[in-house]
Protein backbone atom coordinates (compact mmCIF):
# COMPACT_ATOMS: atom_id res chain seq x y z
CA UNK A 1 0.00 0.00 0.00
CA UNK A 2 1.60 4.00 -0.67
CA UNK A 3 1.30 5.78 1.91
CA UNK A 4 0.49 9.05 -0.26
CA UNK A 5 -2.73 7.45 -0.79
CA UNK A 6 -3.53 6.37 2.97
CA UNK A 7 -2.77 9.89 3.37
CA UNK A 8 -4.96 11.50 0.98
CA UNK A 9 -7.77 9.11 1.78
CA UNK A 10 -7.28 9.08 5.61
CA UNK A 11 -6.67 5.30 5.85
CA UNK A 12 -5.29 2.24 4.90
CA UNK A 13 -9.13 1.01 4.18
CA UNK A 14 -10.14 3.88 2.34
CA UNK A 15 -7.27 3.52 0.25
CA UNK A 16 -7.76 -0.01 -0.69
CA UNK A 17 -11.59 0.91 -1.77
CA UNK A 18 -10.18 3.46 -3.96
CA UNK A 19 -7.62 1.17 -5.18
CA UNK A 20 -10.35 -1.67 -5.90
CA UNK A 21 -13.06 0.56 -7.58
CA UNK A 22 -9.98 2.07 -9.88
CA UNK A 23 -8.91 -1.28 -11.06
CA UNK A 24 -12.93 -3.21 -11.13
CA UNK A 25 -14.61 0.05 -12.16
CA UNK A 26 -17.71 -0.64 -10.17
CA UNK A 27 -18.07 -3.00 -6.75
CA UNK A 28 -19.50 -3.94 -3.93
CA UNK A 29 -18.67 -4.03 -0.06
CA UNK A 30 -18.24 -7.85 0.26
CA UNK A 31 -15.81 -8.47 -3.20
CA UNK A 32 -13.45 -5.85 -1.64
CA UNK A 33 -13.41 -7.17 1.94
CA UNK A 34 -13.04 -10.41 0.46
CA UNK A 35 -10.23 -9.52 -1.98
CA UNK A 36 -8.50 -7.76 1.03
CA UNK A 37 -9.06 -9.94 3.40
CA UNK A 38 -10.44 -7.35 5.79
CA UNK A 39 -14.17 -7.08 7.81
CA UNK A 40 -17.04 -6.22 6.18
CA UNK A 41 -17.54 -3.25 8.53
CA UNK A 42 -14.41 -1.57 8.03
CA UNK A 43 -15.30 -1.55 3.99
CA UNK A 44 -18.74 -0.48 4.44
CA UNK A 45 -17.87 2.31 6.96
CA UNK A 46 -15.29 3.60 4.28
CA UNK A 47 -17.80 3.44 1.39
CA UNK A 48 -20.69 5.03 3.26
CA UNK A 49 -18.18 7.95 4.29
CA UNK A 50 -16.70 8.01 0.56
CA UNK A 51 -20.55 8.64 -0.71
CA UNK A 52 -21.29 10.90 1.96
CA UNK A 53 -18.73 13.09 1.10
CA UNK A 54 -19.46 12.84 -2.92
CA UNK A 55 -16.18 11.04 -3.93
CA UNK A 56 -18.47 7.87 -4.64
CA UNK A 57 -22.14 6.88 -5.78
CA UNK A 58 -23.90 3.70 -5.22
CA UNK A 59 -26.91 2.42 -6.79
CA UNK A 60 -28.67 -0.74 -5.86
CA UNK A 61 -29.52 -4.14 -7.75
CA UNK A 62 -31.55 -6.29 -6.07
CA UNK A 63 -29.61 -6.80 -2.65
CA UNK A 64 -26.62 -5.63 -3.72
CA UNK A 65 -25.28 -1.88 -3.44
CA UNK A 66 -22.33 -1.36 -6.32
CA UNK A 67 -20.41 1.67 -5.50
CA UNK A 68 -18.16 3.37 -8.19
CA UNK A 69 -16.39 7.03 -8.83
CA UNK A 70 -18.86 10.24 -8.96
CA UNK A 71 -17.45 11.15 -12.25
CA UNK A 72 -19.72 14.39 -12.10
CA UNK A 73 -17.25 15.81 -9.77
CA UNK A 74 -14.15 17.58 -11.49
CA UNK A 75 -12.30 17.04 -8.44
CA UNK A 76 -13.11 12.90 -8.21
CA UNK A 77 -11.90 13.43 -11.79
CA UNK A 78 -8.33 14.86 -10.64
CA UNK A 79 -8.21 12.49 -7.41
CA UNK A 80 -8.61 9.53 -9.97
CA UNK A 81 -5.64 10.12 -12.03
CA UNK A 82 -3.59 9.82 -8.96
CA UNK A 83 -5.00 6.46 -7.95
CA UNK A 84 -4.56 5.17 -11.17
CA UNK A 85 -0.96 6.26 -10.87
CA UNK A 86 -0.65 4.43 -7.97
CA UNK A 87 -2.03 1.63 -9.06
CA UNK A 88 -0.55 1.33 -12.31
CA UNK A 89 2.73 1.80 -9.88
CA UNK A 90 1.82 -1.09 -7.50
CA UNK A 91 0.92 -3.34 -10.61
CA UNK A 92 4.38 -2.66 -12.09
CA UNK A 93 6.52 -3.43 -9.12
CA UNK A 94 4.46 -6.29 -7.66
CA UNK A 95 3.36 -8.17 -10.74
CA UNK A 96 4.41 -8.35 -14.52
CA UNK A 97 0.68 -9.05 -15.76
CA UNK A 98 -1.54 -6.07 -17.43
CA UNK A 99 -2.76 -3.58 -15.25
CA UNK A 100 -6.16 -4.43 -16.87
CA UNK A 101 -6.48 -7.52 -15.36
CA UNK A 102 -8.87 -7.18 -12.37
CA UNK A 103 -7.80 -7.72 -9.07
CA UNK A 104 -8.46 -10.50 -6.32
CA UNK A 105 -7.41 -12.35 -3.29
CA UNK A 106 -4.51 -13.52 -4.86
CA UNK A 107 -3.37 -9.95 -5.99
CA UNK A 108 -4.69 -8.33 -2.97
CA UNK A 109 -0.97 -8.21 -0.68
CA UNK A 110 0.46 -6.04 -3.36
CA UNK A 111 -2.22 -3.49 -1.85
CA UNK A 112 -0.62 -3.86 1.71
Amino acid sequence: MTPKLETVFGNRTAARVALFIEQNREAYARQIANAFGISLSQVQKQLQRLELGGILVSRTIGRIRLYKWNTRSALVRALREGVAFELNALLEAGDPRSPAEKVDASQAEMFE
